[in-house]
């Protein structure tokens, strides 16, 4: 990476791992960097559009008490507040990384909240189960905005009572 012409040179630990799944080369993959305190959200941006993950997860150290670790979500071409898959694959990563250790929950802080993930060895691997947060439903679309997006979508209402 290279800032104002200078050409500074670091070493990121990026990983590539397939969640919901124990078969290699299955599941969904997501792309991880693991030490991302020293990055930017423009190089954080540049790595995921880079990785061209549907989303990357960058790992970094927590900023309160509250959580155990901070973790931020880009897609090729944006930020987002969460993605299943990249937690599973974050937390995966952080449990290879440190090795060996009982069964434990971890805190998370991410755009949605914070999350507990819990991290279980299971004979020489482990499996991470995340905790989402409570179900929220948004109130219906006023006609008007289901009148926008059925013609952004180029789709007809099923009948005049639908609109």
């Amino acid at each position: 990476m290279s800032t104002s012409g200078e050409e500074t040179r670091r070493a990121l630990r990026v990983y590539q791992v397939d969640a919901f799944t124990a078969t290699k080369l299955a599941g969904n993959p997501a792309a991880v960097v693991s030490d991302a305190d020293a990055l930017s959200s423009e190089e954080m941006q540049a790595i995921a559009r880079e990785m061209n993950c549907s989303e990357t997860a960058f790992l970094l150290s927590p900023v309160a008490d509250d959580h155990d670790i901070w973790v931020r979500y880009f897609t090729p071409t944006s930020e987002v507040p969460i993605c299943g898959h990249a937690t599973i694959a974050a937390h995966y990563v952080r449990a290879t990384e440190v090795g060996a250790f009982a069964a434990r929950r971890v805190r998370a802080k991410t755009g949605a909240g914070i999350l507990p993930v819990d991290i279980e060895p299971v004979g020489r691997d482990f499996e991470v189960t995340m905790t989402q947060g409570a179900i929220e439903f948004a109130p219906p679309l006023r006609q008007r905005e289901l009148a926008e997006l059925l013609e952004a979508l180029v789709l007809q209402p099923l009948s005049p009572l639908h609109l």
